[in-house]
């Protein structure tokens, strides 16, 4: 069910690629686990774009007992408020989407809703491309069964502007 949803989703925005202003990819490690983020943001105005996101990370597992997690991926929309000097650009950017997570083995899965609160910084390498670093805040909300909870992730982040 969450693989036709997310499939809905995107195809849903397909129409909409052409408006595409900015591109932002990431990548990080959190206690050995990788992660992955991908963000398209529609921006007409210097001070704030919208767009989506998505973020995945693939099962860790337990080298140490304390670094153990499943996988999760998140899909959603965020808005994103850009400030900062010339050559810098911070944004914070509150969100929300849809967080699908596995516990550690792959015995159970939940697909639920929560937030994402995103805070960056990247500075200007060219006139259209941006280098910086990148914190997530992903929580679910619902939660059924009992796991999941939250993400905190830092991310190396590359922006490129059209």
């Amino acid at each position: 069910m969450k693989y036709i949803l997310s499939f809905i989703i995107l195809v849903s925005a397909t129409p909409s690629l052409a408006a595409i202003t900015s591109v932002q990819g990431g990548f990080g490690m959190l206690n050995g686990i990788f992660n992955l983020a991908i963000d398209v943001d529609f921006q007409k105005k210097r001070s704030h774009s919208f767009g989506g996101y998505l973020i995945y990370s693939p099962e860790k597992d337990a080298d140490p007992p304390n670094v153990s997690r499943g996988q999760f991926w998140s899909l959603g929309v965020d808005l994103k408020a850009f400030f900062g000097p010339r050559n810098w650009k911070m944004y914070v950017a509150p969100g929300v989407g849809i967080i699908s997570y596995d516990t550690v083995g792959g015995g159970q899965s939940e697909t639920s809703f929560g937030t994402l609160l995103k805070v960056g910084s990247l500075y200007r390498l060219a006139p259209n491309m941006y280098l910086g670093l990148e914190q997530m805040f992903l929580q679910t909300w619902f939660s059924s069964k009992g796991f999941g909870g939250y993400y905190l992730l830092t991310n190396l982040a590359f922006r490129m502007n059209f």
